[in-house]
């Protein structure tokens, strides 16, 4: 039997916030401080997963519920096939967006209802639930301007869009503030760093 739980961390925020930037460093944080870390991402982290992927962030548009089904199975077969079978078997788990992004995408941005929608991350979590999610926020004008040119389908989306998902991000964040911590994407590189390094160190003190 393990002798500690295995912690399960989410990353999250709008396109341009820096959150891929923040989870590839606290990857290499955790795993310089000891820690036996399983990366992944959403969508993808599986085969059917990086399949749906492609046709999700790169194919043509499609009606909203395909797009939540679609991002549902990726994370079904996640949490199914590396998720349940990493526990106990890491000290960590770290995704690069989770169940949230559906909430703040196609819940509070395309308008499907958000509890159908927390239904369906129930469903295809079986239940699993990050024990910490950090927040990137960025006002969205500066957002877009950090983003690169080559854009997915997703990036694609205009300010109005990409307004609603930080917007449902935030309203995520008051929701559950015991899991949420936000981070000032407005901060350079290293100090948003600095700070969720301090929010690890005091969460993880006796792990």
């Amino acid at each position: 039997m393990p002798t500690r739980a295995t912690v399960l961390i989410t990353f999250e925020g709008p396109d341009g916030s820096g959150k891929t930037t923040q989870f590839t460093e606290a990857v290499r944080y955790l795993k310089t401080s000891g820690f036996k870390v399983l990366p992944i991402r959403e969508p993808g982290g599986t085969p059917a997963g990086e399949a749906i992927r492609t046709v999700l962030l790169h194919e043509a548009n499609m009606v909203a519920k395909t797009e939540l089904l679609l991002f549902m199975a990726a994370r079904a077969e996640n949490y199914h096939t590396v998720i349940k079978n990493a526990f106990g078997e890491y000290d960590i788990i770290i995704s690069d967006r989770s169940i949230d992004s559906s909430v703040a995408y196609q819940g509070f941005a395309r308008g499907i209802p958000v509890e159908e929608i927390k239904w369906l991350n129930r469903f295809s979590t079986s239940g699993i639930t990050p024990d910490v999610t950090y927040l990137m926020d960025l006002e969205t004008p500066l957002a877009a301007l950090r983003m690169k040119d080559d854009l997915d389908r997703m990036e694609q989306e205009g300010l109005a869009f990409q307004e609603k998902v930080r917007q449902g991000f935030l309203q995520l964040a008051r929701e559950e503030p015991e899991r949420f911590v936000v981070i000032d994407g407005n901060l350079p590189v290293d100090e948003c760093s600095r700070a969720i390094r301090e929010d690890m160190n005091r969460r993880f003190s006796e792990f």
